[in-house]
């Protein structure tokens, strides 16, 4: 029990500051080297990058090579993936939740009593 108490611990090591200059600075040559950087991809599709995110997450997004913790795009890719885009079916329109529906239906039936009351007072 004296030698834990008694025991030296060793300080941590200092980080070189030659390593995270260099860490610092590898997102700057991925950008040198021509790769977009998350936000400027999001930006140049229109999209957020939260969009952007959630078509990374659904395997859907264009190809993105992950690098110090960042996303970065090769413009090829994301142009190869744009030209492979296929566009989406539309339906008959846009869909209506129940709420909607159950409203449409409801107008219908006063605008059938308001013609039904019309057609007694007049005829």
């Amino acid at each position: 029990m004296d030698n834990i108490a008694t025991a030296e611990i060793d300080p941590p090591r200092p980080v070189s500051k030659q390593v995270s200059r260099r860490a610092a600075r590898l997102p700057e040559l991925m950008i040198e080297q021509g790769y977009w950087p998350e936000l400027k991809t999001a930006q140049l599709l229109g999209i957020t990058v939260r969009t952007l995110r959630r078509l990374q997450v659904e395997r859907r997004g264009p190809p993105r090579v992950k690098f110090a913790q960042r996303n970065f795009y090769r413009p090829r890719d994301v142009r190869e993936w744009l030209a492979d885009l296929k566009p989406e079916p539309q339906g008959p329109g846009p869909i209506m939740t129940k709420r909607q529906e159950r409203g449409k239906r409801l107008k219908a039936v006063r605008l059938a009593r308001k013609a039904e009351a019309g057609e007694k007072a007049g005829g």
